[in-house]
């Protein structure tokens, strides 16, 4: 079962550090258990990997109804045709943030201390935070938006491409990686970015709406204005016959 935000709901603003208090009582837990001094090794950074050359598809060969959902299976963004990309942005924006819900999420981390993403991190984060069943990595749904450049040294691809997994550092209080996420310059352009997106689609659709309004008026207008035009030639030849 996947849990969907609609447009509307999806750029809620929300205080989200104010939602992570829930994280404190597993910074408590974790302090009672052992913890493992390594940390995992993130792979290489595939995502500033310049690409082959990519050939300029029409835009009527991205089929938009079948987007792929999952945030480690789908297409980056720059893998796109430019002239695309803003349809696919709105048609993701309108799917809503992919967050599965599983019975049981794919612990990591050596036996005696066995951490796993959590399902209640999606209510603290719920604007951004995707995970992938595939990889059983954390990603971000605004920096995926938002990143459209192969080789953007952004700083944060472990949530925009690679995947974020090193759920012990989430119990690390203010040092937590989803909470220094939000606060980083890249992901407030990103958010900036959607919604300018969203708000600009709207701008449009209400001035199209206004406009067919318009072009009603005017229709109206026009065939009255024909319909009298008739009318005065039917009077002047019934004038001519007498």
């Amino acid at each position: 079962m996947v849990k969907n935000k609609t447009i509307t709901s999806f750029f809620k603003r929300k205080n989200e550090e104010q939602q992570v208090e829930g994280i404190d009582d597993e910074i408590q837990e974790s302090k009672r258990q052992k913890g493992s001094t390594s940390e995992p090794v993130i792979g290489p950074d595939t995502c500033n990997e310049q690409p082959s050359e990519i050939p300029q598809a029409n835009i009527n060969e991205v089929d938009v109804s079948s987007l792929e959902r999952d945030p480690a299976k789908r297409l980056e963004m720059w893998k796109y045709p430019v002239a695309a990309r803003k349809q696919v942005r709105l048609e993701y924006i309108s799917l809503g943030v992919y967050q599965p819900k599983l019975e049981e999420y794919k612990p990591r981390g050596p036996k005696n201390n066995l951490r796993r993403f959590k399902f209640a991190w999606f209510r603290m984060f719920p604007n951004w935070l995707e995970y992938s069943p595939t990889t059983h990595k954390a990603y971000c749904f605004l920096c995926y938006l938002y990143k459209d450049k192969p080789n953007e040294q952004s700083g944060h691809s472990a949530f925009s491409c690679e995947g974020f997994d090193n759920w012990k550092k989430v119990n690390d209080g203010n040092n937590c990686p989803l909470l220094k996420h939000i606060k980083s310059s890249t992901h407030k352009k990103a958010f900036v970015f959607a919604t300018n997106l969203v708000n600009q689609e709207a701008h449009i659709e209400n001035f199209i709406e206004k406009q067919s309004e318009e072009q009603k008026r005017k229709n109206r207008l026009r065939l009255k204005g024909t319909i009298d035009v008739v009318e005065d030639m039917k009077l002047k030849k019934r004038k001519r016959a007498v």
